[in-house]
């Protein structure tokens, strides 16, 4: 069996497009040209246009990005904008143990209401470095053990969605 290629961005297809280059592409590869497509479809319209699929694309795929690269700290710190949607957006695309996890990081913040991306990043910078430690050990390691396919069921949520999200 030949290894699948990694897809080198996104570069213009459609939707449709994407889709049929699995089984040939990395499905991880093609979610994260989904999330290039998106984002530039954003930078169009404006993120207050975007469906909510398109928005569950974008926050999956920063959340996944961010956290295998530095953590909860590091998902916080970057992507603040996307921490009010991501526990919806992983039960979504039928993620709930990682959509628990990302809760119990969200419930570490201490914001009193709503989380926003303001809220976010007040709390962060109030917390200070200690708090990088508390996520690192109550958090990113129950990430790091689950084995949830987060890139396949991403994926899949696409194909179902497919009609709701533009991409270019």
């Amino acid at each position: 069996m030949t290894q699948a290629k990694w897809l080198d961005g996104y570069s213009g297809q459609s939707v449709d497009e994407l889709l049929a280059l699995v089984p040939e592409y990395r499905v991880d590869s093609i979610v994260l040209a989904f999330e290039q497509g998106v984002s530039q479809h954003a930078a169009k319209v404006g993120d207050a246009a975007l469906d909510p699929a398109e928005l569950a694309v974008l926050a999956v795929e920063a959340y996944e990005r961010e956290v295998n690269n530095g953590g909860h700290h590091q998902f916080f710190f970057n992507t603040p904008e996307h921490a009010p949607s991501i526990v919806k957006a992983l039960r979504d695309i039928g993620c709930g143990a990682t959509a628990d996890v990302a809760q119990g990081a969200i419930d570490r913040l201490g914001i009193a209401g709503p989380a926003t991306a303001a809220k976010v990043t007040e709390s962060i910078e109030r917390k200070g470095a200690d708090f990088v430690e508390v996520l690192v050990e109550e958090c990113d390691g129950p990430f790091y053990d689950l084995s949830e396919p987060i890139a396949d069921r991403l994926l899949d949520y696409v194909r179902v969605n497919r009609a709701r999200i533009h991409v270019g």
